[in-house]
């Protein structure tokens, strides 16, 4: 397998961090490269940033968060949303794979290995198989236009620019499954209005099965040397780690 893909672009997005800028020159081996960041940001971080060749650099200023609905201010959830959403704007491939500034990943042929299936597939950080659409949202690839379409709808619609759906609202739903959904909506996989039965950690046997046939999982103990991160635990997993939902592919989530 060839390593570069000329329809793959690795989108980092998050405040910048050295973990990932200094992973810039291994992930140009794999396809396109584009940050996604804030304006007010590390000055030694963009000048490391900066010194990097033939790259998207996408800085823009903080979104406001006190007119949103929706998503929880507390959370850097909808921060994620608007800096993916800046990134995969000016993405021009076909695929994306989405990382986390404050991440690395050595070894992306785990991920490549199946990208033209038509599918997410996503690192098992922090997969869990008892909640409803719990994917790995740390890494994933899959199609742009998926992301890109339902990123777009859930900042429209915490912004008060399309009715709010009940699945949306973080605190009876969790982060993770919001976007999975999103994006499994805009895949035509599914029909959101059945996601509103589905509230809290509750997860039936149907939703289980869409999951399965539709998300691929990867132990990102394959993708070593890596670096991930947990971090409202403050956290770190250097080449080591164990998911404590016991998941690790997609036959422990079916188990």
């Amino acid at each position: 397998m060839s390593m570069y893909h000329d329809n793959l672009t690795i989108l980092i997005q998050g405040p910048l961090d050295l973990t990932s800028i200094n992973a810039i020159k291994n992930y140009k081996q794999f396809g396109k490269v584009v940050v996604s960041s804030w304006k007010d940001m590390n000055v030694e971080n963009l000048e490391h940033l900066l010194a990097h060749k033939n790259i998207k650099t996408v800085l823009k200023e903080m979104p406001d968060i006190n007119d949103i609905v929706g998503a929880d201010k507390k959370s850097t959830f909808y921060y994620a949303l608007t800096s993916m959403y800046n990134g995969l704007k000016e993405t021009d491939t076909e695929f994306v794979l989405k990382t986390r500034s404050d991440e690395f990943y050595g070894n992306l042929f785990p991920f490549l290995e199946s990208m033209e299936n038509d599918k997410i597939i996503c690192g098992n950080i922090f997969v869990r198989n008892d909640a409803s659409y719990h994917f790995g949202d740390h890494i994933f690839l899959c199609k742009t236009k998926y992301l890109l379409k339902g990123v777009e709808e859930l900042l429209k619609c915490y912004t008060k620019k399309k009715p709010l759906q009940s699945w949306m609202i973080q605190g009876p739903h969790i982060a993770e499954t919001i976007l999975c959904k999103s994006i499994l909506k805009h895949m035509n996989l599914v029909d959101s209005s059945k996601f509103d039965i589905q509230i809290g950690q509750k997860i039936n046997s149907q939703a289980k099965e869409t999951f399965l046939n539709n998300i691929e999982i990867i132990d990102i103990n394959r993708c070593s040397p890596f670096t991930a991160s947990w971090g409202s635990a403050n956290k770190k997993y250097i080449n080591n780690f164990s998911n404590h939902h016991r998941v690790r592919d997609n036959y422990d989530y079916r188990s």
